[in-house]
């Protein structure tokens, strides 16, 4: 997300629109697999994979990005979360 707002500010600080920067977000593609990569399975389950350049403190900020953006309606919430 900070790499999407970051590209943002340098495209619209010198002119860009910003429905145009948007647009051009919103067609970007994941080019490394296992960052932050988000799989929704049928039992409800999420899985977030984080592993790419995984250390001690990308997996910190990992697992506060996981607690988060824990959705509250989404039931109880796991024992590790608790």
């Amino acid at each position: 997300m900070s790499n999407a707002l970051a590209a943002a500010a340098v495209a619209i600080g010198p002119g860009a629109g910003v429905e145009s920067t948007a647009a051009a977000l919103s067609r970007a593609v994941l080019l490394a697999s296992a960052r932050m990569e988000v799989t929704d399975r049928p039992d409800r389950v999420q899985i977030i994979n984080g592993a790419f350049n995984a250390n001690p403190d990308s997996m910190k900020a990992a697992a506060f990005t996981a607690l988060s953006a824990w959705r509250t309606d989404a039931g109880p919430s796991p024992s590790w979360a608790r």
